[in-house]
């Protein structure tokens, strides 16, 4: 957008006693952007999405959005071992679920490794390994049944979910979700007041050598859909879960309990690593999801040239003005904001004779303009709904007050961005108009030279 103001100088020429007139241009070439967030474009429209992200109100809940995932699992070299306590919680009598993602460095491993255990030999419950043959079984004390043990063998180069259950009347044993073994069972588990271990039993002997993930104790008996569920990476009901363990802080000496139950792991020895099964990374354990996305759209106006106008001699002073209108259309309900500013200082310029930025004496808008004999000067006001306050007037002065009186509060233009308009909320499809009002006047004691003088200013609209 150019901004054109013809002018005509009455040169006196002494010589001939008469009267040439010269005309000269006037200029200012706008340009017009939109930022929405962190997006630049010129003109037109531009649109964005923009997203949260919220800790999950729903354990292992998926965002459809893109998120950044934390996955690990802890390795175990065969004397090492998570020692989690003994909290109510975790002292279960009836039904009952124990889970973990176990991959073993060797099917034979002495003293039978545990890979879950509260109580050891005696009383409560554990999951481990045979020392021979890789199978892996549970033993609730108390129970008229002792072991249940899977069918086939775990293997040594992926992960297997090994997950036992009792209740029901029911011990079973399931492999990557399927059911491989199932005895007839009753009674209550004994209690025991020892700690809950990963990886050993109390911290001192039968220790598992590999990668163990995702263990889990539940106060119930997964379903068999659930414990498919499981395996599948997808949703399971948090329901009577009391011990969530997904080692996913990639560092440090402690693992947090995910079930909100408090029982936190101390690490002894085993050791972070990144070989995880696919399946605990899609449950999203590090608990994010995607919480609000909306699509925003941001358009700015681009007005016609403008001219400054009238012409005025060049020795006897004058004064030229116009106008443009920017338009800024958002269906943002934060609202927007709309700066202008110039590129050069001064911002009208031709060689030596540019016209000088309109300086307000106290550092705020003039209520009215003001130009010395000597001088010449290009400045602007502003009008229309939503004028910032800095524009706004009383009657008499300008940044206070509510009024947007027309042809008053004049200010200069920097090349520094200025906030002429502002809105809270959106204005889709109507949208709103800021008007900038452009004023250049010579003294009458102001000789400015015949030439092309050429603005260049930036309106931006920015949604917030």
């Amino acid at each position: 957008m150019q901004i054109k103001s013809s002018k005509i100088f009455n040169i006196l020429l002494v010589f001939s006693l008469m009267l040439f007139p010269f005309e000269n241009t006037y200029s200012m070439q706008s340009t017009n952007y939109i930022i929405d967030k962190d997006s630049v474009n010129f003109g037109g429209s531009e649109e964005s999405t923009s997203a949260s992200y919220k800790l999950s109100d729903t354990m292992g809940e998926i965002g459809t959005g893109e998120s950044s995932e934390k996955c690990s699992a802890l390795s175990f070299d065969g004397n090492d071992s998570i020692s989690i306590g003994n909290s109510d919680s975790l002292n279960i009598t009836s039904a009952i679920t124990l889970s973990a993602w176990i991959k073993p460095t060797t099917n034979e491993q002495a003293n039978s490794p545990e890979i879950l255990t509260k109580g050891g030999d005696a009383h409560g419950y554990r999951l481990r390994m045979s020392s021979t043959g890789g199978i892996v079984g549970s033993r609730f004390y108390g129970t008229t049944n002792v072991d249940t043990y899977t069918t086939s063998s775990m293997s040594t180069d992926s992960f297997n979910l090994i997950t036992a259950t009792y209740g029901g009347g029911f011990n079973n044993t399931y492999k990557n979700g399927v059911l491989e073994s199932r005895e007839v069972n009753s009674g209550s588990i004994s209690i025991v007041t020892s700690n809950l271990y990963i990886g050993s039993i109390g911290g001192t002997g039968e220790f598992f050598s590999g990668v163990l993930d995702d263990v889990r104790i539940y106060n119930r008996a997964l379903s068999e859909t659930e414990v498919a569920d499981l395996y599948n990476g997808n949703q399971v009901d948090d329901t009577g879960l009391v011990g969530y363990w997904s080692f996913d802080e990639g560092s440090g000496s402690t693992t947090a309990d995910l079930s909100g139950s408090g029982n936190t792991g101390t690490i002894s020895g085993a050791t972070f690593t990144t070989d995880t099964p696919s399946a605990t990374c899609s449950i999203l354990n590090a608990g994010y999801r995607q919480d609000d996305t909306f699509i925003s759209t941001i358009s700015i106006s681009s007005p016609d040239d403008v001219i400054l106008g009238p012409s005025f001699g060049g020795i006897l002073g004058g004064i030229g003005t116009g106008s443009a209108d920017w338009t800024v259309t958002t269906d943002d309900p934060a609202g927007y904001q709309v700066s202008i500013k110039a590129t050069t200082t001064p911002a009208l310029i031709f060689s030596a004779y540019s016209f000088a930025d309109y300086m307000p004496g106290a550092g705020i808008p003039d209520y009215d303009w003001t130009v010395t004999s000597s001088a010449s000067e290009f400045g602007y006001s502003v009008e229309g709904t939503n004028t910032v306050s800095k524009f706004l007037d009383n009657g008499t002065s300008c940044d206070t007050g509510s009024g947007n009186a027309s042809d008053k509060c004049w200010l200069g233009f920097s090349t520094s961005d200025e906030s002429v308009a502002t809105s809270s909320s959106s204005n889709d499809p109507s949208g709103t108009a800021t008007t900038i009002k452009f004023r250049a006047e010579a003294g009458s004691q102001r000789m400015q030279q015949d030439g092309t003088y050429i603005a260049t200013v930036v309106v931006t609209a920015v949604s917030l």
